[in-house]
């Protein structure tokens, strides 16, 4: 113990245990979000960021990623394509073109209507 004064006495122990305390964080694990699409075979891809209408298409097989933040129109000239929504697979198999609406982590396949409307009035 120190003494400061006659009448006051500090225990330096006690304050040193309470200074040396950790806090304890608890750390939460998020898997990252990720947006991929698979095709099988060759596929045209148009998309859509919903927000700014910028529009894009390429013919691919293989990989592509899309920023899984954003609202997005597909559309495929087939379905023979898998979709990757932060490491969950859903897989798609349709020989005709489809339409899908991807919005805060999930997808839902759409009508080629729905699909105009919420392209300002374009089937493309």
């Amino acid at each position: 113990m120190l003494q400061v004064d006659s009448n006051t006495t500090v225990d330096l122990n006690a304050t040193q245990a309470v200074v040396s305390q950790e806090v304890e964080i608890e750390e939460i694990k998020k898997v990252p979000e990720s947006f991929k699409i698979r095709a099988k075979s060759k596929v045209w891809f148009g998309y859509i960021d919903v927000v700014t209408n910028k529009k894009s298409q390429k013919t691919f097989k293989g990989e592509i990623d899309l920023d899984p933040t954003k609202k997005w129109l597909l559309i495929f000239g087939h379905g023979y394509i898998d979709m990757f929504i932060d490491g969950k697979k859903v897989e798609i198999n349709s020989r005709d073109n489809t339409h899908y609406l991807y919005e805060n982590g999930s997808v839902k396949a759409i009508t080629a209507d729905e699909f105009k409307k919420l392209n300002r009035g374009s089937k493309w």
